[in-house]
């Protein structure tokens, strides 16, 4: 009885195309994640307000997203949550 040794089969270029599509889709989402974590985001807040005291709030002037469609939806979201919380969209603002 003769026993014969099979060589491993060479990889085809099919095999390197998936591992170079691999490849990439590693470093791109690594590439993405770092550029999520550049973002700097600041916020500003009286630290003495008694915020369960508001139920009204409105939009000021600002910094709009730069595609305008997320910042409809941005909004909208915002809008939507705090319409959960029970808050109302103010139609005019009145400074005390």
């Amino acid at each position: 009885m003769e026993t014969r040794r099979t060589q491993r089969p060479h990889r085809e270029e099919g095999d390197n195309e998936i591992r170079m599509k691999f490849y990439a889709a590693v470093v791109l989402t690594i590439v993405f994640s770092a550029m999520v974590q550049a973002q700097k985001v600041s916020i500003d807040y009286d630290k003495n307000a008694n915020f369960s005291s508001y139920k009204a709030y409105s939009w000021g002037e600002g910094t709009n997203a730069k595609n305008p469609l997320g910042h409809q939806r941005i909004v909208a979201g915002i809008d939507a949550q705090l319409a959960a919380k029970g808050w109302q969209k103010a139609t005019a603002i009145r400074m005390s």
